[in-house]
């Protein structure tokens, strides 16, 4: 396989939080990449509404038989480094591609519920894309846990540090906190369900551990759930008929997190002499179109009584229920369900519905939640600040500053998001920043990417750099200098010095080459010698949307063929033009096995090299010199190629260029 392409994730399985990883690209020869990136999947399994022998024929259910599973693609996330239009050679080797991307908090998160082998998953799918054709790699599971990562207290903004020792004793109950329902003011928009709610399942289902029957005759609608009002409406209705009894049951609050208690009141009053036992549950569904399956987390039992009465109840949610999951053709939701037991009459229920989130956790309780699932996890979350120095001048975390070019920023500190005011004010084009440092940062800074837009905040002047305002974005000077025409490259390969050698006992010979725009080698003669000077002149008219040029040099065999032995990469979104650079180039190892990459080699580049001789004389930026800050690692190919050099060079007379001293090789030159 000339390309492999693989995902690997290195940090992130919480949604609001940094997802990090890099697209490990093995290439068996050079290819040309214009971009590479991550597609992100939801997989939603599709069930098929089979018949139970155990039933009768006018009778369906669901037994959980998935026919198909449907996939939806949620978006792509550029790796770092591939503006658009522009196209970098790659030698052949092992390359990793970073890319890091971040999902909104109120992104659905992985369902699963490993009793019922339910699993709504997701995945990152590598492709890179080459002048040719595309490339793609296999897809990687991606574990979404939501929880919600951000507090505002009394205007402080807090973060949990999740790495470091010393703030993780805070962290170490495994006791969830409460959430305020207004915390989730902002999420309150609930999709359709197709149930009705309240007494209209009166005589419609039957409650099992595993599933719910469906009579015929009573046929499920689509109805609208309702928005947070018509739910307060909802809970203060009047009593229902359950059976032959009129029940009312309330509750707080329709939002509640993991690990909570609900708190609710129910009142039953019989129209008979006595009033039924009742049993009150948790449950969890499964809606796949109008067929159901559910799974009980929690039941309590009212028995019979010869009065009316009222109860407080409290009903735990345990810490490790799936959050509330809902995408096009599969949901996830939680309804509390009061029944009577079958007697004469069919049974009766009400249905109450309850969304579930996740609370503001810690890595132990991540630890705790995901291991219950089952499912792995990055081991390295990101640390996240408790306490960055925001000074945060309006309420409700927003801090406005200026940008450098004068324009007023808007840093909303709560939901991570940044803009421009005016852009703030439409609710467009704002980014969301992960609010990490780095430590080529100084203190009071905080960066990060968003599809490869980058932003670094200085949280102290309150001043915003965005990505036009960097130099360094890996675009080709030609471009960046809107040139019109082709530039001239100009390559002159001088000296060599410690190349690889096949033998201790014969002379090398060597050659280098280079492939221009339209795929085709341009190769140099072929010199023999020990540090020989090759002396040649490689002419290119790279277009102005090439990154880079690579250089790749080769040593003879005895009875024909060749072998490469490395490559020098040349930076064109890094060398000015006009400008005349000499300086001694390392030969690169490109990370492929397990091969030594040893020798330098002095080149003469001239960027965009004037063709008349009455041009006045180039600047010279790099002067040649003997000292490099370089060193091959040591390994045991690499020592035993040296030990080949040396005695190759002993027998010719020549000084040894590498000196292995303990742990460090002594480069002499």
């Amino acid at each position: 396989m000339e390309v492999q392409v693989d995902t690997v994730i290195e940090r992130g399985c919480v949604i609001g939080e940094p997802i990090v990883g890099y697209i490990r690209l093995t290439l068996q020869k050079p290819f040309n990449i214009t971009t590479a990136y991550v597609s992100l999947c939801l997989h939603v399994p599709n069930y098929a509404i089979a018949q139970h022998p155990s039933l009768p024929s006018n009778q369906k259910f669901l037994p959980l038989k998935k026919i198909q599973t449907i996939t939806f693609s949620f978006g792509i996330f550029t790796c770092l480094g591939f503006p658009n239009m522009t196209s970098h050679e790659y030698p052949p080797g092992i390359f990793k591609l970073p890319f890091t991307f971040n999902l909104p908090q109120n992104f659905q998160p992985t369902l699963i519920v490993p009793d019922l082998f339910i699993v709504a998953s997701y995945s990152l799918q590598g492709f890179v894309i080459s002048a040719a054709q595309p490339f793609t790699g296999p897809q990687v599971p991606l574990h979404l846990l939501q929880t919600k990562l951000i507090q505002l207290q009394d205007n402080v903004l807090q973060h949990p540090k999740l790495l470091q020792q010393q703030q993780q004793q805070q962290f170490m109950s495994n006791e969830l906190p409460k959430i305020d329902p207004d915390d989730f003011s902002q999420d309150l928009e609930l999709p359709s369900v197709p149930m009705t709610v309240g007494t209209d399942f009166t005589n419609a289902m039957k409650m099992e551990d595993k599933h719910l029957s469906i009579k015929p005759e009573v046929t499920p609608t689509v109805t609208p759930r309702p928005n947070r009002q018509e739910m307060d409406n909802l809970i203060e209705n009047p009593p229902k008929m359950l059976g032959a009894s009129l029940c009312s049951f309330t509750t707080s609050k329709e939002m509640y997190a993991q690990g909570e208690v609900i708190n609710a009141k129910i009142s039953v009053r019989s129209l008979k002499s006595l009033t039924p036992t009742l049993t009150i549950g948790l449950y969890g569904f499964l809606i796949h179109e109008t067929v159901i399956a559910s799974k009980c987390y929690t039941k309590l039992t009212l028995q019979e009584s010869s009065e009316d009465y009222t109860q407080n109840l409290q009903i735990e949610i345990p810490p490790i229920v799936p959050p509330t999951f809902t995408s096009l053709f599969l949901r996830w939701e939680y309804f509390i369900i009061i029944s009577i037991p079958p007697q004469k009459v069919q049974s009766s229920s009400i249905y109450v519905p309850v969304t579930i989130k996740a609370p503001f956790v810690s890595l132990d309780t991540l630890a705790l939640y995901s291991t219950s699932l089952g499912v792995k996890t990055p081991n390295e979350p990101f640390s996240i600040h408790d306490k960055i120095p925001f000074f945060i001048n309006e309420e409700n975390g927003i801090e406005r500053g200026k940008s450098v070019d004068g324009k007023t920023v808007v840093l909303n500190h709560v939901e991570r998001t940044a803009g421009f005011e005016q852009d703030f004010e439409e609710n467009t084009q704002t980014i969301l920043y992960p609010c990490y440092t780095s430590i080529t940062l100084p203190p009071g800074f905080s960066f990060g990417r968003y599809q490869n837009r980058a932003t670094v905040i200085d949280h102290i002047n309150g001043i915003v750099y965005w990505k036009f305002q960097f130099q360094n974005q890996r675009v080709p000077q030609s471009m960046v200098s809107g040139l019109r025409d082709i530039p001239v490259l100009q390559i002159t390969v001088l000296d060599t010095f410690g190349l690889n050698v096949i033998s201790k006992g014969m002379i090398p010979s060597y050659f280098c080459q280079v492939r221009g725009d339209d795929g085709n080698w341009i190769k140099s003669v072929v010199v023999k010698g020990i540090d020989p000077e090759l002396n040649f002149e490689f002419n290119l008219r790279p277009s102005v949307t090439r990154q880079n040029v690579v250089l790749y040099f080769y040593t003879k065999k005895k009875f024909g063929g060749k072998k490469y032995i490395g490559f020098i990469d040349i930076d064109l979104c890094e060398t000015p033009f006009n400008t005349f650079v000499e300086k001694l180039y390392p030969i690169q190892k490109s990370d492929f096995g397990n091969e030594p990459f040893l020798g330098f080699v002095r080149l003469r580049i001239d960027y965009n090299k004037e063709e008349t001789t009455q041009s006045p004389p180039k600047i010279i930026r790099t002067v040649f010199t003997p000292t490099v800050d370089v060193s091959p690692n040591r390994t045991p190919e690499t020592l035993h190629q040296i030990q080949k050099q040396n005695l190759l060079r002993t027998k010719f007379g020549k000084n040894k260029i590498y000196d292995v001293l303990g742990d460090t090789i002594k480069i002499n030159l």
